[in-house]
């Protein structure tokens, strides 16, 4: 694994493991914020993947279609299980 996707990873558990902790940095820093990495980030299906990025992809729901290939897009069925999950 690359010494930049072991930091990304480092730096993914690293909010995991303290939910909001990078919402919290930001806004003590006073910046907006609408949005950031879930709980239930799959780090096992990065690591394995060695995206950089990730997405859920909702039942349904609209995504870009721009290819980028170090981004990991798990689609979710319509009772948010795992239908695929693919680079790209």
């Amino acid at each position: 694994m690359s010494q930049d996707h072991e930091n990304i990873l480092k730096t993914v558990e690293r909010y995991y493991k303290e939910y909001g902790a990078r919402a919290r940095e930001l806004s003590a820093e006073g910046k907006k914020v609408i949005g950031y990495v879930c709980s239930f980030v799959p780090l096992e299906m990065i690591e394995a993947s060695g995206a950089g990025a990730f997405r859920w992809a909702p039942h349904n729901g609209a995504v870009t279609m721009d290819f980028r290939p170090d981004r990991l897009t798990v689609w979710l069925d319509a009772n948010n299980r795992v239908e695929r999950a693919n680079c790209g």
